[in-house]
């Protein structure tokens, strides 16, 4: 070291490279003797802490008896017209969320459909309820003015070797046909 430089600073070299990366990283192979001891080991730390959670239960039972017993009635009284309130809101919100399903839905919606759909309604206000209710119901409304589809087959039935093929008359049809060319 020269006189001049400062005894507790080193001169700076040239910075450390970074330490190379092994190509390749070969994983352990498995040791069934070292993962049953894991293994083992985890349970029992687990087993610690559910009796030591046990044993901290009825300390934390007490606690709360302890706190809601130095509460004032006033203290207790607010909190259960809090709760009230917050239930109050709740059952507000699930109504008009019914409500305005019941405004918006096609006609012939079933009851249980309704009841379904209007949980999945979004929105503080009645508003925003009716524009969500809008989008929701738009894909079961009727495809406009016609009549309901049916239930019953289109009696046009080809036969069954050939699609192309008419399929045999009726027996009675050809019947009728027959009786009616005598009559001539």
């Amino acid at each position: 070291m020269a006189e001049n430089e400062d005894p507790q600073t080193e001169p700076v070299e040239d910075a450390p490279e970074a330490p190379e990366q092994p190509e390749s990283v070969e994983p352990e192979p498995f040791d069934p003797e070292r993962a049953k001891a894991k293994i083992s080991k985890a349970n029992s730390e687990a087993a610690n802490l559910r009796k030591r959670l046990r044993e901290l239960e009825p300390l934390a039972a007490k606690a709360k008896e302890l706190e809601d017993a130095s509460k004032t009635e006033a203290e207790r009284l607010n909190e259960r017209a809090t709760a009230a309130e917050k239930r109050a809101a709740e059952t507000e919100m699930a109504a008009m969320r019914l409500e305005v399903a019941l405004d918006k839905a096609p006609e012939g919606t079933p009851l249980v459909q309704l009841r379904k759909l209007a949980k999945r309604l979004s929105g503080a206000t009645r508003e925003e309820l009716e524009a969500d209710a809008d989008e929701l119901f738009a894909d079961l409304a009727p495809a406009g003015p016609g009549k309901p589809p049916s239930r019953r087959p289109t009696e046009r039935l080809k036969g069954g070797a050939d699609p192309e093929q008419e399929p045999e008359p009726d027996p009675s049809d050809l019947a009728a046909a027959v009786l009616k060319r005598r009559r001539y």
